[in-house]
């Protein structure tokens, strides 16, 4: 009842609450999809907010230009000649061409680049999902495990344990039959042919043509070479190649003449491309092959990486090496993700992109180099995934591949291949393989016979296969397991150790693969905020004074303008600082000397000059104002070492210190997970005894759940405390994209962790339910076989009456 205006009004029966229905977890369930939403919504808002932002900075930046536009004067008010005037606009028609023209550019390529991300997150999605369904069956067998072993640590087996025993052995059978099937269909999708039994590739012929020789009779156990009638070794690279009459057979049953750039893959004995097949080991300093790895021993590679292999190109006409300029391969510029060179033209530290072996000497080479950047105009490292212009469609799209060029020598990005659909293909695109006609998923681009191809080996196909080959360990060790307790029963407790090395290597295996992915990952979301910015800004730095007149122009990275100093050259724009004394914008373009002596030259990236400061010579990396002369200096590199910045100790510390803390915490929450899962089996059990003795009615399950039911408080009290562990954390140490990614994890990992708990308190409320659904129809059923029983009593009763009153009767 309600009082309004001295009125009493009657609620109707949709206005009351009906409290006995009224769920406190479903109505939570609801809130956190809510506030989920809602956060979803404000990060969007948040978005839209910064770009807003960043597109009134840019109008009012220029606000300044466009009023000197339309009124046509200095905005000084001084006189000027016509002839200055129209180099002003000259240049700066030029400027917003330029500006133009960028932004066009950066929206190619970052619509690529975004198309390359997805490509990445949807298959990190599916690994995910395997990895998670792989390790959930696993811990399911293990636990059957551990109650078989339990069912079996009695001296005799009783009546009674003996069913238990064989459904436990059912199980277990059935979840290593799970576990095999996940595997076998994880290297389908990730097409690895290798671990399949199959490979890509062609088939070797004999010299008869008749056959198709087997890998058993081309290589022996241990790689090496079996005959040399159609094969014969490399001495630079050590590969096994065909010979020069050898002929191959591929998916269309055609024959055709073995190319001299192929080599016979060792695991699988076909032959395959050498160019983005072939990777270098740097750990044992040999090549090995990046594509259809067998099952075997896993590849580990925890410190340095795999590089792609580009044959040295050899001079058709003579036979001989070509002249390249190359720097031997130093490995104490190797990384675990990659290395550095110096570039042979500009000096500059430059990424290894591939490694290629000398014909004669032997030496591994490194290739990498630079070249002019179509977002920028200026002299840029070569990297995977830069932008490059595309030769075919004209398009700025991203490196995806580096060759050599057998004329020149030079290192030349790959880029801009087109599938049958006419779209550009990407890392993770599906393509066929043309000697074997299979699918398989594109991991870069190559150069064969002057043609660019895609090619399906990579150091990132190495990972995949060693967490496939790891799981498939584990899988072996399982069923190693079921074959010696079905022999022996009294073999218990065997499993755990025999799991121990195939589990730990899985992790390892699996943690690297993810290291990797998130790498990748984290590079081309650098490279498109790169992207992004040009396209919003098209390079533009900000507004700076044409030469000493009041007239302004967009000064534009990497366009040239009349040296703001004595000379007469036309200097490239590097930067633009602010004077601290006047306020006014100072480009940051000049003339140095030239390294040779050849008089002043343009400071620009790549050239070689002379540190004004050190007096060493190295390229030009950069620019700098001395801020007592106002003079633009050029940043030099030094003894062929970039500039490095040193490691915070603090930012170091107060990771490792968040790493140790997430991992105890993780392992933590893991382990009541176990905890619960092992409770509700205990309860399983218990309920088929129950059921099987007839006692399900009188079961008491409360009690039983109350043991899982408390470490779900737990859990739930243990996610509280680490939220405000990390509320009261100390970020100040952190820079701005530090501190991004940890909210972003910190995000991403709540809402995961928060799913998983409401999926097991939903677990328990319906197993709950489940059994209290149970009692109440055992007792019903038992109340209706009782009724049944009285009236076959009763009728029973007058039966017996009916006869006798009969037999009475004469």
């Amino acid at each position: 009842m309600e009082r309004r205006e001295d009125q009493c009004k009657l609620w109707d029966s949709e206005d009351y609450l009906d409290l006995d229905s009224f769920n406190t977890n479903v109505f939570f369930e609801i809130l956190l999809t809510q506030s989920l939403a809602v956060t979803t919504k404000l990060s969007q808002f948040k978005e839209e907010l910064k770009s807003i932002y960043f597109k009134l900075l840019e109008e009012l930046a220029s606000l300044r230009d466009l009023w000197v536009a339309k009124m046509c004067v200095p905005d000084g008010g001084k006189p000027c000649s016509e002839a200055l005037r129209e180099a002003y606009m000259k240049v700066k028609e030029e400027a917003e061409e330029e500006i133009r023209c960028r932004k066009h550019r950066a929206a190619e390529y970052e619509e690529s680049l975004n198309r390359e991300i997805n490509l990445l997150t949807q298959h990190l999605k599916h690994e995910e999902e395997h990895w998670v369904a792989f390790n959930s069956a696993l811990r399911d067998v293990v636990r059957q495990v551990e109650m078989l072993d339990e069912v079996l640590s009695g001296e005799e087996l009783g009546s009674n344990s003996k069913p238990e025993h064989r459904r436990l052995l059912s199980l277990i059978e059935a979840a290593i039959e799970k576990l095999t099937s996940m595997v076998a269909k994880e290297n389908h999708r990730l097409t690895q042919w290798g671990l399949l039994g199959e490979g890509t590739g062609a088939g070797l012929l004999n010299k008869e043509k008749t056959k198709v020789l087997p890998k058993d009779e081309l290589v022996e156990p241990s790689g090496s070479l079996k005959t040399e009638e159609v094969l014969h070794q490399d001495l630079a690279t050590s590969l096994l190649m065909p010979n020069r009459d050898a002929t191959m057979i591929v998916a269309n049953r055609s024959m055709k003449s073995a190319s001299p750039d192929h080599f016979l893959h060792p695991g699988t004995g076909k032959l395959l491309p050498i160019a983005g097949n072939v990777g270098f080991d740097p750990i044992k300093s040999k090549l090995i092959p990046m594509v259809d790895l067998v099952s075997g021993e896993i590849q580990h590679h925890l410190d340095l990486p795999i590089f792609s292999f580009v044959p040295y190109p050899i001079c058709p006409e003579t036979g001989l090496p070509g002249r390249m300029n190359l720097p031997v391969l130093q490995l104490e510029k190797v990384f675990k993700f990659g290395g550095l060179m110096q570039d042979p033209i500009t000096g500059m530290e430059v990424p290894i992109l591939a490694i290629t072996a000398h014909p004669q000497t032997g030496q591994w080479l490194t290739l990498g180099g630079t070249y002019l950047n179509p977002l920028t105009g200026m002299v840029t490292p070569l990297e995977i995934g830069g932008p490059m212009k595309a030769q075919e469609s004209g398009k700025t799209v991203p490196i995806l591949g580096v060759s050599l060029d057998n004329n020149t020598g030079l290192v030349l990005p790959l880029g801009g291949l087109q599938g049958p659909s006419g779209d550009l293909l990407l890392p993770g695109d599906p393509f066929v393989e043309p000697l074997s006609g299979k699918m398989a998923r594109m991991q870069g681009l190559s150069l064969q016979q002057d043609k660019v191809v895609p090619h399906a080996g990579g150091y990132q196909v190495m990972l995949e296969a060693n967490v496939l080959i790891a799981q498939t360990l584990v899988v072996k060790a399982l069923q190693k397991y079921k074959v010696s307790i079905g022999k022996d029963l009294s073999s218990t407790g065997t499993l755990p150790k025999s799991l121990e090395g195939p589990e730990e290597a899985m992790k390892t295996a699996l943690a690297h693969h993810l290291d990797y992915l998130m790498y990748q990952l984290q590079n081309l979301e650098k490279q498109r905020d790169g992207a992004s910015r040009v396209k919003r800004t098209g390079g533009k730095l900000g507004m700076i004074q044409y030469l000493n007149t009041e007239f302004w122009i967009s000064a534009v990275f990497g366009m040239k303008i009349p040296d703001p100093g004595s000379s007469e050259l036309m200097v490239p724009v590097l930067g633009v600082e602010c004077d601290w004394k006047t306020g006014q914008p100072i480009p940051l373009a000049g003339v140095t000397e030239d390294a040779d002596g050849k008089g002043l030259v343009p400071i620009t990236i790549g050239f070689r000059a002379i540190d004004p400061i050190t007096g060493e010579m190295g390229p030009v990396i950069g620019a700098q104002i001395n801020p007592w002369t106002k003079a633009v200096l050029p940043v030099v590199q030094s003894q062929g070492c970039l500039p490095r910045e040193n490691v915070d100790p603090d930012l170091l510390a107060a990771l490792v210190k968040e790493l140790m803390a997430r991992r105890a915490y993780w392992h933590s929450q893991r382990e009541k997970e176990q905890e619960i899962f092992k409770e509700v089996d205990h309860l399983s059990r218990d309920i088929l005894d129950a059921a099987k003795e007839g006692k399900i009615g009188k079961f008491w399950f409360r009690e039983k759940l109350k043991a899982a039911d408390k470490i779900c408080h737990l859990l739930e009290s243990s996610s509280v405390q680490e939220g405000q562990r990390q509320v009261g954390r100390d970020l100040t140490v952190l820079g701005n994209p530090e501190r991004s990614l940890w909210l972003r994890v910190d995000k991403d990992e709540k809402e995961q962790e928060a799913k998983v708990q409401l999926l097991l308190r939903k677990t328990l409320e319906k197993l709950a339910h489940f059994l209290r659904k149970t009692q109440l129809d055992d007792h019903r059923i038992e109340m209706q076989l009782k009724e049944a029983e009285r009236h076959w009593n009763r009728n029973s009763r007058t039966r017996e009456a009916i006869r006798e009153k009969f037999r009475k009767t004469p």
